[in-house]
């Protein structure tokens, strides 16, 4: 992404580069603030207030589990990275928190001190940016299409699958096994935890209105649904 100034091309990095090295610049703070924050268009007359963010919209398997693409919910492909950094952010820090992409959107407007609107479902991140023992949530639901749902927590992810009259379940010790080698679903040591997270997941497919219902058969539904479907289905 590039933004023309003074009949010049900077790249964004280019533009934070010389925030941070100490070079404000109104023309580069307006073009980043127009273009990348359009509602934060009243920081561009202000030295050092630019905060940049960095995000992939999706992760992709590259040859993990022999698969090549998103179409699933293991960590090559739901985890993405997520680089914030500006005025008053802790620097070379890292933080190991469950958030959703929907919560960077009421993050930034409290770091920018803009009210977060009411319609926004978001949990802001700024409080775990200072603090990464501060934790907005204790567990993240993951799902692709009327195919596959998952659950995190506590290291822990439990993995159904809905395809073909196939279920094949899943759990995996994240800490442990960060690859999602080793399936622990019928190991008795972690049949608590299996219990647990299909509980929570069930429970929280339940609490979003999730169109498929895991009590009925196929979920109620046993074909993939296309993407056109999945809109009739659940608006």
């Amino acid at each position: 992404m590039r933004y023309v100034i003074r009949k010049r091309q900077r790249s964004a990095v280019q533009l934070y580069d010389r925030f941070t090295q100490g070079k404000p610049d109104p023309e580069a703070s307006a073009a980043v603030c127009n273009g990348i924050f359009p509602g934060v268009k009243h920081l561009k007359n202000m030295r050092f207030h630019i905060v940049c963010n960095s995000v992939s919209v999706i992760g992709l398997c590259v040859g993990e589990h022999g698969l090549l693409g998103k179409q699933n919910l293991y960590e090559a492909a739901v985890r993405v990275p997520l680089v914030i950094c500006g005025p008053g952010i802790p620097q070379n820090a890292m933080c190991d928190a469950y958030c959703y992409l929907y919560d960077i959107y009421p993050t930034l407007c409290e770091l920018a001190d803009i009210e977060v609107p009411p319609t926004v479902k978001g949990l802001s991140l700024a409080q775990t940016i200072q603090n990464p023992m501060v934790k907005k949530r204790e567990d993240i639901l993951l799902a692709y299409i009327n195919l596959q749902r998952a659950i995190k927590k506590d290291n822990f992810k439990l993995i159904l699958y809905n395809v073909g009259g196939q279920r094949h379940p899943q759990l995996f010790d994240l800490e442990a096994d960060p690859m999602e080698m080793n399936n622990l679903y019928d190991d008795p040591n972690y049949s608590k935890k299996r219990d647990e997270l299909t509980a929570l997941l069930y429970a929280r497919m339940k609490a979003v209105g999730d169109f498929c219902d895991p009590a009925k058969p196929d979920w109620g539904y046993p074909v993939k649904l296309k993407w056109n479907q999945v809109i009739q289905v659940n608006p």
